[in-house]
C-alpha cells in the first residue's frame, strides 16, 4: 500500500492550464535559492490535503469534519483536534521528506518551499491545507450515532390479533366508503331521493366489491399503498352507509332502508343527473 510520501512523489507536472479559481490549480512561487531566483510549482492546498495530509494525519486514528472543525478518533467518540496541532504534524512530516529520484516535480518543489520559502508563506500554505480537509469535503462528515430507542414490552398474541382485526376493519370501511360514494364512477349509483333497502345495498356491495377483490386490486390501482379491495361485513357496510346517507329509516314492515341525499353525492353521481 503506498505511503503518503509515495502518493506525493507520484504527482507530476500539469494543471497550470486550470482556471485561476480552480482549487486544484498548482501554486507557483518565486524563491531565492543561494542567490539564484527559482520558480517552484507545488500542489494546491486541496491536492496536498487529498494526496498527503489526510493519509498522513489519519495514521493510527480517523479524522472527521464537523463544519469548520476537525474531530479525531482512535476508536471511541471523536473529539476536537486543533488545526494548529495538525499543522505542526504536517510541517514535521514535510520537512522530513527525503530526496527521491523517482519523485515528480511537485514533490521536489514542496521540499524546496519548506526549505527556502518565507515563513509567512509556508505557514499560510500549511494552514490552508489543513482547512481544505474540512472545507473541501476531503474528510467524511461526522454524524453522531442515533440513540437506540428502548424496546417496548413484547406484544401479546391478544394484542397482535386485536391489531389485525383493527387493520381488516379499516380496510373494509375504506372499501365500503369507496363504493358508497362512487369515488371513481365505478361504485354505487342512485338518484337523489332514491330509496335503497339495507339488505339490497349489502348484496349489491358484496357483488361489486367481491369481483374487484378477486383480482387483488387496490382501491387506487395507481397506488400500491392504498387499501386493498375487500368485501365488507354487512354490519361494517351499514355503519359506513349511515355515515354517508344518514340514519336508516324503516318501512311499514320494519325493514330498514336508506334515502340517498342530494347534498352528499360525489361528482360522478352529479354528472349522471
Amino acid at each position: 500500500m503506498p505511503t503518503p510520501a509515495d502518493r506525493l512523489a507520484a504527482l507530476r507536472d500539469g494543471g497550470a492550464y486550470r482556471p485561476p479559481r480552480d482549487p486544484r490549480r498548482p501554486c507557483q512561487e518565486r524563491l531565492e535559492d543561494n542567490g539564484l531566483g527559482l520558480t517552484v510549482e507545488y500542489p494546491s492546498p486541496l491536492v496536498l490535503a487529498e494526496t498527503f495530509a489526510r493519509p498522513l494525519l489519519e495514521t493510527g486514528r480517523r479524522l472527521y469534519r464537523d463544519r469548520a472543525a476537525i474531530l479525531a478518533s482512535t476508536g471511541g467518540t471523536p473529539a476536537p483536534i486543533t488545526h494548529a496541532t495538525l499543522v505542526t504534524e504536517l510541517r514535521a512530516a514535510l520537512e522530513a521528506l527525503p530526496d527521491r529520484a523517482d519523485a515528480g516535480r511537485p514533490y521536489a518543489d514542496v521540499r524546496r518551499l519548506l526549505a527556502a520559502g518565507s515563513t509567512p508563506k509556508v505557514d499560510a500554505y500549511l494552514a490552508d491545507t489543513v482547512r481544505a480537509l474540512c472545507w473541501r469535503d476531503v474528510l467524511p462528515e461526522w454524524t453522531p450515532p442515533r440513540e437506540a430507542k428502548p424496546a417496548g414490552p413484547p406484544r401479546t398474541s391478544a394484542q397482535v390479533r386485536a391489531d389485525h382485526r383493527a387493520r381488516i376493519r379499516g380496510d373494509e370501511e375504506a372499501s365500503a366508503r369507496w363504493w358508497l360514494t362512487n369515488a371513481d364512477g365505478e361504485g354505487f349509483l342512485a338518484e337523489p331521493g332514491e330509496r335503497i333497502g339495507a339488505v339490497e345495498l349489502a348484496e349489491q356491495a358484496a357483488a361489486a366489491l367481491g369481483e374487484l377483490a378477486s383480482t387483488g386490486e387496490h382501491l387506487d390501482p395507481e397506488d400500491d399503498k392504498s387499501p386493498p379491495a375487500l368485501v365488507p361485513r354487512r354490519r361494517v357496510l351499514l355503519a359506513v352507509a349511515t355515515e354517508v346517507f344518514g340514519r336508516p329509516r324503516r318501512d311499514r314492515h320494519g325493514a330498514r332502508y336508506y334515502v340517498v341525499p342530494s347534498g352528499q353525492l360525489s361528482e360522478p353521481h352529479s354528472a349522471r343527473l
